[in-house]
Parts: structure tokens; C-alpha cells; sequence
């Protein structure tokens, strides 16, 4: 995660999970084995890219941190 809220990934891109969105600024990123995930700085909402096979962030919700795993994401909600 760049100053600006850009990222830089590299690696394994067998899913896309190394190539962020573009023109999307994140606060903070979270990397597992095939997806990634980032809080945006605009909307605190969740985007994920990669591969989503087994679910995609709530739409709507806003978040202050987000971790990814294998096969998973969690994050902490700003309500909670």
C-alpha cells in the first residue's frame, strides 16, 4: 500500500489477486492465498479482487479494518 492509497502487488496472479482495481484508493489491504481485499479510503467499504469464490464483501458497510484467509474475509465493521 502506497502513500497515496495505491497498490503495488506481485507474485502468483493465477486468480488476478495480484492486479488491484484501478483508480481505487485503499487505507489499508489484506492478502490471502488467492484473493486480496482493501478498505477504500472514500467509503470505508470493502472491495475484493481475486478469486471470490466463496463470497464477496456487503455491500453498503462501511469498515475500519478487513483480514483474508484462504478460503475467507473478515472485517470490523465501523457499527460494531
Amino acid at each position: 500500500l502506497k502513500r497515496d492509497g495505491s497498490v503495488r502487488c506481485w507474485g502468483s496472479n493465477t486468480f488476478g489477486m495480484a492486479t488491484p482495481p484501478k483508480d481505487e484508493v485503499f487505507a489499508s489491504i489484506a492478502a490471502g492465498a488467492s484473493q486480496t481485499c482493501g478498505v477504500r479510503r472514500a467509503d470505508s467499504e470493502v472491495v475484493c479482487w481475486g478469486k471470490l469464490d466463496y463470497g464477496t464483501p456487503p455491500a453498503g458497510e462501511r469498515f475500519l479494518s478487513v483480514s483474508v484467509g484462504e478460503y475467507h474475509a473478515c472485517g470490523v465493521r465501523e457499527a460494531d
